[in-house]
């Protein structure tokens, strides 16, 4: 995440980015790509309910800690990821899927479809930290 943010605001935001989600792990919708040697080069996944709320919004999927490790980048592992969420979502009936970008995954998900809506602050961690909402329909 060097690329997108300051050394200052990756130390203060990514202890509290890097959580794991105890509900979002157990939801069938959190999936694990495996190397060869069984190390792990990917993850990421989805929930009905958009980050820092269990309030759902009918239809609308939202994408969840997707990361892959700098020795898988660009090999596929990150599509292979989001196509199971896209068609584990469609087949739940979700018509769309909306996510919080960070500055460097910008890329990733344009090429994935996706749409930029709009720059937003998040406040984590007595901080602010750039995203981009954007937006992908399924149907």
């Amino acid at each position: 995440m060097r690329d997108g943010y300051a050394q200052h605001v990756l130390e203060r935001a990514l202890p509290s980015m890097i959580l794991a989600q105890p509900v979002l792990l157990d939801s069938g919708r959190f999936f694990v790509a495996e190397s060869d040697g069984m190390d792990v080069a990917g993850c990421g996944g989805w929930s009905h309910e958009p980050p820092g709320t269990w309030a759902s919004h009918g239809g609308v999927g939202h994408v969840r800690h997707f990361a892959t490790h700098p020795d898988w980048v660009r090999r596929g592992v990150g599509r292979a990821l989001m196509c199971a969420c896209m068609a584990q979502a469609t087949s739940e009936g979700f018509h769309r899927l909306d996510c919080l970008a960070s500055l460097n995954a910008i890329d990733f998900y344009t090429a994935l479809g996706f749409s930029r809506i709009a720059e937003i602050d998040m406040p984590i961690a007595a901080g602010g930290f750039t995203v981009v909402h954007m937006r992908r329909a399924l149907r």
